[in-house]
């Protein structure tokens, strides 16, 4: 009879320090790594997009791979306009922007067509989403 109940209290003691049975739902959902949002943008303080990327995510600007020397660099999208490479975002105020995404090459090259060997930076501005909702 000891026997049972220390199996029971051994039982009850395992189950009450058991972590939480999860939903799949997470109060604090994690961030997109490769999305500046609105809040962040406001918060940052800088004066062009570049120097936005350049504080918050400065890996955007690197090349990587074997093709880093071949190629340019990444190319950036004002909205679905494509403009030149990561100096092309100086010229970006950070007033009217939305958001700001990097596609890695394969996402890129499927959202934007081929020759994206480093990847692409889109530049969400207002101006978009006020032509999307009219």
């Amino acid at each position: 009879m000891a026997r049972v109940t220390r199996l029971g209290l051994a039982m009850v003691l395992l189950l009450g320090c058991s972590p939480p049975a999860t939903t799949g739902e997470s109060n604090n959902p994690r961030p997109d790594r490769n999305v500046i949002t609105l809040p962040e943008i406001q918060a940052a303080r800088t004066d062009n997009v570049y120097q936005l990327v350049r504080v918050l995510h400065p890996m955007w600007l690197r090349k990587r791979g074997s093709d880093s020397l071949r190629y340019d660099g990444d190319i950036v999208y004002l909205n679905e306009t494509r403009l030149r490479g990561p100096e092309a975002l100086r010229q970006v105020e950070t007033i009217s922007i939305t958001s700001i995404r990097y596609f890695d090459p394969g996402a890129a090259n499927y959202k934007f067509g081929s020759g994206h060997h480093h990847g692409a930076i889109q530049v969400s501005t207002r101006l978009a989403v006020e032509r999307s909702t009219a």
